[in-house]
Formats: structure tokens, sequence, C-alpha cells
């Protein structure tokens, strides 16, 4: 072998195994960027991104998606009375409650903004969905996370929607809407489409 070919070699063995050195750094930080860093639940980039997918999933097999909007009440209050470490532990435990509430694999627990955390559910129709938000809010209170300005444990507003979607249509924008309608019930309301 000349001198060329095995510089050449060697230039195509440095870079793929600096390629391969790169992936490896990059795959932790992608993961990284579709979990929110405080409550270690998804992010809403990547609930949109899942819904898309589950969106056509469900339109193929003919089934349902429920989506669960949960808002914490006064929690602008409550995170200004105490500090900010009061606040950010009630969203890490009410987070972890509805992780545990929601397991299986096709479900996707996300935060959405500040104190608003959204859960989609692939194939459950609205009885069960009924019960799932009765047993959030009870979870949620029994989690017994004082609120200092109430003078009572939080509290959650929860709306529950269950959707058959069609092929066509766009999941996010079906998502916001859902969203803008809930931000104008609060208190909680729940409605079934």
């Amino acid at each position: 072998m000349d001198n060329k070919s095995f510089d050449k070699n060697l230039k195509d063995i440095l870079s793929i195994r600096y390629q391969i050195d790169n992936t490896n750094i990059l795959l932790p930080t992608n993961h990284l960027s579709k979990i929110d860093p405080l409550t270690r639940v998804y992010c809403r980039d990547y609930l949109d991104t899942q819904l898309s997918i589950q969106w056509k999933d469900a339109a193929y097999e003919k089934t349902s998606l429920a989506f669960f909007i949960i808002d914490i009440d006064d929690f602008k209050l409550f995170n200004k009375s105490c500090d900010t470490r009061s606040g950010d532990y009630a969203l890490q435990k009410i987070a972890k409650c509805l992780k545990l509430l929601f397991r299986r694999s096709t479900d996707l627990v996300a935060r959405n903004i500040g104190d608003q955390f959204i859960v989609l559910v692939f194939g459950m129709d609205s009885i069960k969905a009924e019960l799932y938000e009765k047993n959030i809010k009870e979870r949620i209170k029994n989690l017994k996370i004082y609120n200092h300005v109430k003078k009572e444990y939080l509290t959650v507003s929860i709306e529950h929607v269950v959707h058959h979607p069609k092929k066509r249509g766009s999941p996010v924008k079906f998502l916001n809407r859902l969203l803008d309608d809930f931000a104008k019930r609060l208190p909680n309301k729940h409605l079934i489409e």
C-alpha cells in the first residue's frame, strides 16, 4: 500500500470515528431536549410531534384520543407567596403524580406552560376519561401541598376531551383550540367531542 492510499484510508477512518463520537455526544442532548428539566415530563414541542403521529394512528385504527388539560388553581399567587422552590416542588410532585397515573407506553404527559400540563392518551373512551379526571383531582389533593394563600391544599382545574381524529385535520391546531377554550372556561368543566 502506498502512502497516498494509506493517508486516504486513515482520513476516512478518522472521519468515521469523528462522526461516531459526535453522534454519541449529541444523543443525550437530543433526549434531554424532549424533557422539561424541572418536572421531568415531556416538553410541549415533543407532545406536538407525538400528537401528529398518534392522530394518524387513531384515524387509521378508528379509535379515540383523550386529552387532559390540567391547570393548578391559583398557582401564581401560591408561587409569589412562597419562595420559588415551593412552586417548583409543587410542579414536580404534580408531574410525578401524573406520570404514575398514565403509565402506558402510548400515554404522554407534558408540561405546556408554567403551571399547566397536558396528557395525551390513545384509545380512551369518555367514561374512562371521566373516571381519570376525578382520580387526578383526588390524587393531587392527596399530595397535601399546602397553599398558604387560600389556607387549603393545592387543587387543579381539569378538562378532558375525547376526540375521534379523521385522516385530515391539523392536530396541533386542534389542541391549541382546546387550550384556548379551556382558558376561557376556567375554573374546571369538562367537554367531550
